[in-house]
């Protein structure tokens, strides 16, 4: 292959790898033309001589394909060539329907596990080909993503194509770093050399002065070859460009033709002609007579069946720029009327068509007709759990709707609604807090109080509502939900909403003490029980178990857990049970009842394996993490560390970073125990205002377990000095840190202080809220004695930490295993 050995040699390595089971990621960009598709073209043919099953899905979003579209076209190639796959997976691959309104994070990742099982299910290896990924639609690089960080084992490549320019950005950029930290294989392709070109043009032909004009560009050699061969009308100078080489020989087609071919290029790369045709006001069997020449001419081929569609996506750029912008808009609007007179095909795909059609016609004066098209996509879109290709949608939807005179104030803030819940789906709870806060502002202007209400509680999903970033506090929200709590006219549903909001709302509220958010979050579940309403009781008791997240409250969140389980239990809601088990089984840690804990956990590990709730994997997985520690297993925590990561980095969870953070040095500090080689490194700083003040104490905790004394003196100061530690979810987990800490030291004062402060924590464990499982906070007490020199009490603390670290290490057959 002229010009590109050195790269088939690099990607035929990845088959190599994958047919030994280890899956492999590559990326081939560079400009249109350069060779990207020829190039994987040529390593689907090694591929297939190696025995692999190879499957291409081609990237047309910016035409109106439905979501997760090359995903779909991929696994529609593969069906005769997977095993049957269990009806689970079948029910949730990228193009089917069947996603609720009560999950949809969870039906998002649903689609990706599928995905990936399906992929990794063949008897033989698989090469799957990406093409043009810069114009895929969000969900399905969402998916890639996944792939990248997740598919660890099997015989999988995954290789995509993408031009270089503009640069990468939103959730292609995304994308391709997860496929740089998957360390994918990554080709940038450059302009073919003289020699290079001497393979490629006809003998004779100065192929110096082609590399000059065409900067070796494969495809615009080819066109211009083509060209030359022709010969120029009339001494015409040769064009100087590819687009002007394509509509050169585009001109030479009879006049009818090329119209035909101006309208098609308005349809979309890939063009059904029964459209076309009704779009050009044409029969089908004139347009197909049109097409002829242009077939003869190759600047169109077949593409799937009854369809056709332009050889190379710059064909069809340069004939639609030369369409006049009314012109084109009118085309636009000719195509999407004719598509949506259409019955056949999936509606998700007419419709995703349509909208986008609608939008283009939008200066011929289809405004309304465009953001409600685009409105009904993202319907559908959703029903497929392409929640990104739908907050896509939406968005644009939202922006013309703004513009447009004839839309209500109910419909825009109804529109803002479906995005909040789309961006959720997607993963962006930051995103949905904030079309929320949208909704809020207008509903409250319009007097409107139902909207008011739903858009001030609607924050998370049915039940769970994901981790905010520490310290933050809307005191604008707080206003509202306080001016809501007191109409009296409120109904006892949307009472108990208000509340149970106002005391999760209220957690970081400067001043604000836990009684209040104690006060209200029981009256809100009060109210939600005469509701006889499961979810919302589950919704209710979740916020009241976060609202009380403070080392006091613990008897608290331990009844809110065993209710939602309970309660789960009884309505049949696997979601709200295993909800209730995850919080009710890390209080039962907390309080150091493990062997409770343990049965608890494992219950609500069964029950996660069975719904895929990404949040509550994430939970149990850091939860887990600390009992994996302490029974010594080095390399499942690492696996369970990186697992866990990458899965909360795909998901909407604040706290991927400092929990990481936290969770590599838990293992540091595993490896120093076991004397492994190169063990301890200092702890990650976690970047982030409020958390700043606790980097010091990770540091100086390095250093005292690394034996610098001094050197953690001089990073602390003096005792006097210390930040107290909020009394947030984090107080215990950073309470026994900074005992450890001034109990080597041997500060006096320090020493004392600090006991005075744990005494009455001495039957908790060190821990932060459902994560980072230290020790017992009996075991700190016991060093803290030892330095006072108190050797009676710090044996008394110890016998109760080394019970409790016993049924850690040691968990009864039913407590909780690895996965």
């Amino acid at each position: 292959m002229a010009g590109r050995r050195e790269e088939l040699a690099a990607l035929d390595g990845l088959l190599e790898a994958a047919a030994a089971g280890r899956p492999g990621f590559a990326l081939i960009t560079g400009e249109p033309g350069i060779g990207k598709t020829r190039l994987a073209d040529e390593l689907a043919g090694l591929a297939l001589a190696r025995g692999f099953t190879v499957a291409v899905g081609r990237c047309a979003a910016t035409e109106g394909a439905p979501a997760f579209w090359p995903w779909a076209m991929v696994l529609e190639r593969l069906a005769d060539a997977l095993p049957p796959l269990p009806a689970d997976v079948r029910a949730n691959l990228p193009g089917v329907g069947s996603a609720t309104e009560n999950d949809p994070e969870g039906a998002r990742f649903r689609t990706y596990e599928a995905a990936a099982r399906a992929l990794t299910a063949g008897r033989e290896p698989l090469l799957v080909i990406l093409d043009d990924l810069h114009w895929a639609d969000r969900s399905s690089l969402r998916l890639l993503g996944y792939l990248a960080e997740n598919v660890r084992e099997g015989g999988l490549v995954v290789v995509g194509t993408a031009r270089d320019l503009p640069p990468p950005e939103g959730t292609l950029a995304e994308a391709f770093e997860a496929l740089s930290r998957r360390q994918a294989v990554r080709l940038p392709l450059s302009g073919l050399s003289a020699s290079d070109l001497a393979e490629l043009a006809p003998a004779g032909t100065d192929v110096r002065a082609l590399r000059d004009r065409t900067n070796g560009n494969p495809f615009f050699v080819t066109e211009l070859l083509r060209f030359m061969d022709a010969g120029p009308r009339g001494g015409a100078a040769l064009p100087l460009g590819v687009r002007d080489v394509v509509l050169g020989r585009v001109g030479r087609l009879p006049e009818p033709s090329g119209e035909l071919l101006r309208v098609a290029a308005v349809a979309g790369r890939e063009f059904d002609v029964a459209i076309v045709a009704e779009a050009a006001g044409l029969s089908l069997d004139a347009a197909l007579d049109r097409l002829e020449p242009a077939m003869a001419a190759g600047l169109v081929a077949e593409g799937r069946p009854g369809r056709f569609l332009f050889v190379h996506a710059l064909v069809q750029e340069a004939l639609t720029e030369v369409v006049p912008v009314l012109r084109r808009a009118r085309l636009h609007a000719a195509v999407a009327a004719a598509i949506e007179s259409r019955a056949d095909g999936s509606p998700a795909g007419r419709l995703a068509a349509a909208a986008h059609h609608w939008f283009g016609a939008i200066p011929a004066g289809h405004v309304a007709r465009a953001w409600r098209a685009a409105w009904r996509a993202a319907g559908e879109a959703s029903l497929l759990r392409a929640y990104d290709a739908a907050v896509e949608l939406l968005e644009r939807a939202v922006r013309v709707a703004g513009d447009d005179p004839a839309s209500s104030p109910g419909e825009r803030m109804d529109l803002l609604l479906a995005l909040a819940e789309a961006r959720f789906g997607a993963g962006d709870s930051a995103g949905q807090e904030a079309e929320l806060a949208r909704v809020r502002r207008l509903a409250k202007q319009a007097g409107d109080r139902r909207r008011w209400i739903e858009a001030a509680t609607g924050y998370g999903g049915r039940i769970l509502q994901p981790w905010k970033v520490y310290g933050h506090y809307d005191a604008e929200l707080t206003a509202d939900l306080l001016e809501l709590a007191a109409d009296d006219t409120l109904e006892r549903a949307a009472r108990a909403r208000v509340l149970a909001c106002l005391a999760l709302q209220t957690y970081y509220e400067p001043g604000r003490e836990p009684a209040q958010r104690e006060r209200w979050s029981a009256e809100a579940a009060r109210l939600a029980r005469q509701e006889n309403d499961a979810t919302l009781l589950g919704r209710v008791l979740f916020a009241r178990f976060y609202a009380l997240l403070d080392p006091e409250s613990v008897h608290h969140r331990l009844e809110a857990g065993e209710e939602m389980a309970r309660t789960g239990l009884e309505a049949g809601d696997d979601e709200l049970r295993t909800i209730g088990l995850v919080c009710q089984g890390g209080t039962l840690l907390e309080l150091c009842r493990v062997r409770e804990a343990l049965d608890v956990l494992a219950e609500a590990e069964r029950l996660v394996g069975r719904t895929h709730m990404p949040y509550l994997r994430i939970i149990l997985g850091w939860l887990r993490l600390g009992v994996v520690i302490h029974q010594g297993d080095l390399e499942a925590a690492e696996s369970l560390l990186a697992a866990t990561a990458a899965e909360q980095r795909a998901t909407s969870m604040w706290g991927v970073e400092s929990t990481t953070a936290g969770a590599e040095y838990q293992v540091a500090l595993m490896r120093l125990r076991q004397g492994t080689a190169g063990a301890a490194r200092p702890p990650q700083d976690v970047s982030h205002e409020l958390l700043d003040r606790f980097n010091l104490d990770a540091y100086a905790h390095y250093l005292v377990v690394m034996g610098r004394l001094e050197e953690a003196r001089r990073v602390l100061g003096p005792w006097e000095r210390q930040s107290p530690i909020p009394r947030t979810f984090v107080y215990l987990f950073w309470l026994v840190v900074r005992c450890e800490v001034w109990a080597v030291l041997g500060d006096r004062r320090a020493c004392a202080d600090l006991y005075e402060e744990a005494s009455p924590y001495a039957g908790r464990m060190g821990m932060s809220g459902l994560s980072m499982l230290m020790w017992p906070v009996s075991r700190s007490l016991a060093q803290l004695a030892e330095a006072l020199g108190d050797t009676e009490a710090a044996r008394r603390h110890a016998r109760h930490a080394e019970a409790v670290e016993r049924e850690l290490v040691q968990p009864h057959s039913a407590a909780i295993r690895l996965r």
